[in-house]
């Protein structure tokens, strides 16, 4: 059906709901007396005779219609998006997921090292939290959101679970004589206790960890960016770059990047 609101001259002409509704149902305008006498030139408007019902339905559906309108500008719910992120991981599409990104990136590597010239020091770059380490179990708890006093209390259990296909990838690049470092956002702070959790999941045998300064100012993705120029200029070809966020990848040093799914977070 035709919206009679956006059909109507009147509305491209920018007049207001209620005079649009007055003319589309067929009614005119009367100052309420009370109104007059008020003094607060609040106005109202009447049916001509036998065009009541009439104008009752057509200013219901004209105010649907404006309804409508108002619910396609509406950002999306946030109830109903957490609701498709915890399908996102139950259903097994973000396992799905992870494991494209590793396998495309474990591709890579492999035709990358065949390639290696003599004296070539390849290495490959990671990140942490959603890249190789998996903290669903926090945000799912957390409802999504970010404290920082509850996040560091799931840091010192250094108890985050491994994405295995990342694991598999680690082990297979060091299997292939390529150097591995992690740059992750995680202040210095963290370091003893990420360390603990890299060993747990049996994460042995990186060249570096980096982790940002304490006191910290700028973007991660200045901070990592800084890195990887840093390992390239001790000699290194960094072949891979692998994370979950943008600010992971951008900057450049490195011949290929890998994006890995995470859409519950944004870090910048």
């Amino acid at each position: 059906m035709r919206n009679p609101v956006s059909a109507d001259p009147s509305a491209r002409a920018g007049l207001p709901v209620v005079d649009r509704m007055r003319q589309i149902a067929g009614v005119k305008r009367r100052t309420d007396p009370r109104a007059e006498l008020s003094g607060s030139g609040l106005q109202c408007f009447a049916p001509r005779a036998g065009h009541a019902r009439r104008a009752k339905a057509w200013v219901a559906l004209g105010l649907l219609s404006l309804g409508g309108c108002a619910t396609l500008d509406e950002p999306r719910n946030l109830d109903a998006h957490k609701q498709e992120l915890r399908a996102y991981v139950e259903t097994g599409a973000y396992a799905r997921g992870l494991e494209r990104s590793a396998a495309e990136a474990t591709r890579w590597i492999e035709q990358r090292v065949a390639r290696r010239s003599d004296g070539e020091q390849l290495a490959i770059v990671m990140d942490l939290d959603e890249t190789l380490l998996l903290n669903w179990t926090r945000i799912d708890a957390s409802d999504f959101t970010y404290v920082r006093a509850d996040w560091d209390r799931w840091v010192a259990e250094a108890s985050a679970p491994a994405i295995q296909p990342m694991l598999d990838l680690f082990h297979y690049a060091r299997s292939k004589n390529v150097d591995v470092f992690f740059i992750t956002g995680r202040p210095e702070r963290h370091r003893r206790d990420t360390e603990r959790n890299l060993q747990r999941i049996g994460c042995d045998g990186y060249r570096g960890l980096s982790c940002a300064p304490d006191d910290w100012k700028g973007t991660a993705a200045e901070f990592k960016m800084a890195r990887r120029r840093q390992i390239v200029g001790e000699g290194r070809t960094i072949i891979a770059n692998i994370g979950d966020q943008a600010s992971d990848l951008v900057g450049g040093f490195a011949e290929r990047t890998f994006k890995v799914p995470n859409p519950f977070y944004l870090s910048k």
